[in-house]
């Protein structure tokens, strides 16, 4: 025989399930999948956006070593 902690834990995930299954109906998971979508394309611009500050910073780090050298 189960513990009754264990048997409320399974009842639990068990209706989380179907909530899940109930926001997927009500929403849609075409929309769910368009908003996973933007979310890529924010990660992607924004990496994109982090090289740019990178080579930016790899210039001036260059432009310093070279009038440190002249200098």
């Amino acid at each position: 025989m189960r513990p009754p902690a264990e048997v409320g834990l399974g009842a639990g995930w068990a209706s989380l399930g179907l909530g899940f299954a109930r926001v997927g109906l009500r929403s849609g998971w075409a929309s769910l999948g368009s908003g996973f979508a933007r979310v890529g394309w924010g990660v992607e611009h924004y990496s994109g956006f982090v090289v740019r500050i990178d080579a930016q910073v790899r210039r001036v780090v260059d432009r310093v070593r070279d009038s440190a050298q002249v200098g």
